[in-house]
């Protein structure tokens, strides 16, 4: 929570240990016990904002409005950016931290969990080829969708409206080079 409201406030070059430990209230030596350096505590937030979204993204979706696999991509996607908007240091820290490194190998490790649920989430609707074939190429999907709105966060401190529209084409794009974009319709389970 300190490096959070830290995040929010301060420059992050400014952030050191000593910093978040007295945000927190506790002595250095507490923080220092569980967070050995910056980087660490930085990827411990990030855990707990990658868990925070797998389980947003992960919700089923009750929408009648889905007729085609770009759909189910778009109400992942708007739930996604929704989620940085309630949580902007979530943004901060993933898409903007001299602490990127370190952070970026834990989101690239959960890009491929986020790939994995908006195939999975399109399977359950969608006739597709293989499951062995889409696996890679929808965590490199989720990949080319952070790098946009990563540039976004760099360039205007947020996820703009163009961003989002563009990485939402990007995406599309990609994938419809493994997926038809008229997707045969699964029958629903009773």
């Amino acid at each position: 929570d300190a490096l959070e409201s830290l995040l929010l406030t301060e420059p992050e070059a400014d952030i050191t240990l000593a910093g978040i430990a007295a945000a927190a209230g506790v002595p250095a030596a507490s923080v220092y016990h569980f967070f050995p350096t910056k980087a660490a505590a930085y990827v411990a937030l990030a855990e707990t904002y990658l868990t925070a979204l797998n389980e947003t993204l992960s919700r089923p979706i009750f929408s009648g409005s889905v007729e085609k696999w770009e759909d189910l991509y778009d109400i992942g996607a708007a739930a996604g950016r929704a989620y940085y908007e309630a949580h902007p240091a979530a943004l901060i820290l993933l898409f903007g931290t001299e602490c990127r490194y370190h952070v970026r190998q834990l989101d690239l490790l959960n890009n491929r969990k986020i790939g994995e649920n908006l195939l999975d989430a399109i399977d359950r609707r969608f006739v597709l080829p293989p499951r062995s074939t889409l696996l890679k190429p929808f965590e490199l999907a989720v990949e080319i969708h952070d790098a946009v709105w990563g540039a976004s966060y760099l360039n205007h401190g947020r996820i703009t409206d163009e961003h989002f529209r563009e990485g939402g084409r990007a995406v599309k794009r990609y994938l419809r080079g493994y997926l038809p974009e008229y997707a045969e319709r699964r029958s629903p389970k009773i």
